[in-house]
């Protein structure tokens, strides 16, 4: 029989399929800030329902950029600061910023050191900045404490009415109130400073601010009597030196003013 030859087929292995285009490498986008110079930006990856990551079409400052610090600058913890990630951008140094004063209008300098307090100790957002000056900023902060204090006092006259420092508290306040506003009930004040001496004749800073809350009623005469009788009695008292100090200057005007109307009542007048 004539000899067969069979041909068997050696399996070859697979080749990989090549890519049939290699992945180019995206062109690193920049965004230019006038102070920090041209920043990196990084694409903003999200999570779909399922929880899946997927690249945005949105960017983002890189937060790791390190810019070139100007002479003065302190260097941010960009990590500690709050900004908004799609438009917002991160500062990466402080430096003294110059602002206008909503209230004074006088400029003020917020410095690289409040800023950094303000951006990474208490992180308020990096858009925010003081809109007052130093100066305006504590005198708002002084006048809600003193409604503060005129509602506190209030609160403590109505469980204690006849508690002669708790009318006395609220004496003071109503005036101190006036005095920063030019509103407040001073009927209110002359009523419970007369009801704390009342109670307690020694509480002789109720006379004090007796004699203020009629001042600022503009009735001198009652004024003038009451801050001489205050000087009397607490004159060589030590806790009430400063009230007497400012006794003294405020008397003194009334007398004066009380002087001059005098003799412009006395003048005789021309025709």
């Amino acid at each position: 029989m004539p000899k067969r030859h069979f041909r068997h087929k050696i399996p070859q292995k697979k080749k990989p399929k090549k890519a049939l285009k290699k992945e180019e490498k995206k062109e690193q986008k920049f965004f230019h800030h006038d102070l920090y110079g041209d920043i990196p930006l990084i694409q903003i990856w999200l999570r779909d329902s399922q929880g899946t990551p997927y690249a945005s079409d949105s960017y983002r400052p890189d937060p790791t950029y390190k810019p070139r610090l100007p002479p003065g600058a302190i260097p941010a913890n960009v990590e500690l600061q709050r900004y908004y990630l799609f438009f917002g951008c991160p500062k990466y140094f402080y430096v003294d910023e110059n602002h206008t004063c909503v209230q004074c209008g006088t400029v003020f300098v917020f410095s690289a050191e409040d800023q950094q307090y303000w951006y990474e100790s208490i992180q308020f957002s990096v858009n925010a900045h003081p809109y007052r000056c130093p100066a305006c900023r504590e005198q708002k902060k002084s006048a809600r404490l003193v409604i503060e204090r005129v509602g506190k006092a209030k609160e403590l006259v109505k469980h204690y009415p006849d508690n002669p420092v708790a009318n006395l508290q609220l004496a003071e306040a109503i005036c101190a109130q006036f005095l920063m506003y030019g509103v407040g009930k001073l009927e209110q004040a002359i009523a419970a400073a007369r009801k704390s001496f009342k109670r307690d004749p020694e509480c002789v800073e109720a006379l004090f601010y007796e004699a203020l809350a009629e001042q600022l009623r503009k009735r001198p005469a009652v004024a003038i009597s009451l801050f001489e009788r205050f000087l009397q009695m607490a004159g060589s008292l030590p806790r009430c030196s400063k009230l007497c100090t400012y006794a003294r200057s405020q008397l003194k005007i009334l007398l004066q003013e009380k002087d001059t109307t005098r003799q412009g009542n006395d003048s005789p007048i021309s025709s």
